[in-house]
């Protein structure tokens, strides 16, 4: 004969809700968890919109900066040819100009007809370089439309690197 099943006693009910639960308990009230998230969300928005401000205010001043250097870079190398300061406006060009052309050389390529005035235009920027445009007037009353080409250089001076 088989051994008689054992009967195991229920757990006494102990203090407390009962299962299944009809709902889960809830800490607190919900003003508390959306005062928290919308707390959150705002000091997101702060910092992203701090974050974009910045960068847009740093791109827009490295514009300008390279603008203004590459204007007064065409302007001292214009100036110093319509003075006839050959070796200041030689000097005022990039290394790759300087090494194809002695000083005696480029003298001779911007001596004669000689620059009598000039206007520039507004800068045109790109990833790798400025273009100036310009309006040259010599003296036997020819005038030139030109673009130059500027460059910032490793020692970071802008220089005159030939004309596009």
């Amino acid at each position: 004969m088989p051994p008689p099943p054992t009967v195991v006693p229920a757990a006494p009910p102990g203090p407390g809700v009962r299962p299944p639960f009809v709902a889960p308990p809830t800490d607190g009230n919900r003003r508390r968890l959306w005062t928290g998230l919308g707390i959150g969300a705002a000091v997101l928005v702060l910092v992203c919109g701090g974050g974009i401000a910045g960068f847009a205010a740093l791109v827009r001043g490295t514009v300008h900066e390279r603008s203004v250097n590459a204007t007064r870079a065409v302007t001292e190398f214009l100036t110093d040819l319509e003075h006839e300061d050959f070796a200041g406006a030689y000097r005022a060009q990039c290394e790759p100009l300087r090494e194809r052309l002695t000083l005696a050389e480029f003298t001779a390529d911007f001596s004669n007809p000689s620059l009598e005035s000039f206007r520039l235009d507004q800068p045109e920027i790109s990833t790798d370089a400025t273009i100036v445009p310009v309006q040259l007037t010599f003296d036997d009353g020819g005038t030139v439309n030109d673009r130059i080409v500027v460059i910032v250089e490793s020692d970071g001076a802008s220089r005159v690197c030939g004309e596009e």
